[in-house]
């Protein structure tokens, strides 16, 4: 597998994305939709998201648990389909306490979840040879 490089931008801040190769989008949803910021990237962007690969995730509630997960990932479904012109190559919801940094009251250091699912991106947008593992998609 090649090395890859990564940016970390937010999306606010965002000009041009023409010269990479891939995008993953991460972002939280309120009551069922993206924040502003995300909504504008979006709209900004999305000749530039339609001729690359796209990879999406959104935090869910740090209370955890597979009913709670099972609403996030609903959620986000919903929120492509209305989208409609997305369609990401990967897709996965993830508890607070999976991500990096510090939320109130949520432990820290478990992070596997998306440690794992960030290596698996190279092989999902095509930048590696390795086969690709099964991911839930939008049906």
């Amino acid at each position: 597998m090649r090395d890859v490089a990564v940016d970390l931008e937010c999306s606010s801040e965002v000009t041009d994305i023409g010269s990479y190769d891939a995008v993953v989008i991460g972002a939280r949803l309120c009551h069922g939709r993206w924040q502003r910021s995300t909504r504008r990237f979006l709209k900004q962007h999305r000749d530039d998201l339609l001729a690359r690969d796209v990879a999406v995730f959104a935090p869910g509630p740090c209370g955890s648990g597979q009913e709670a997960y099972d609403r996030s990932w609903d959620r986000l479904i919903r929120l492509l389909r209305r989208l409609g012109w997305l369609d990401p190559v990967r897709i996965e919801v993830f508890s607070d306490r999976d991500l990096p940094g510090e939320v109130a009251g949520c432990p820290d250091g478990e992070q596997t979840r998306i440690a794992q699912w960030c290596r698996t991106l190279t092989v999902s947008m095509h930048l590696s040879d390795r086969e690709t593992p099964h991911q839930r998609g939008i049906t």
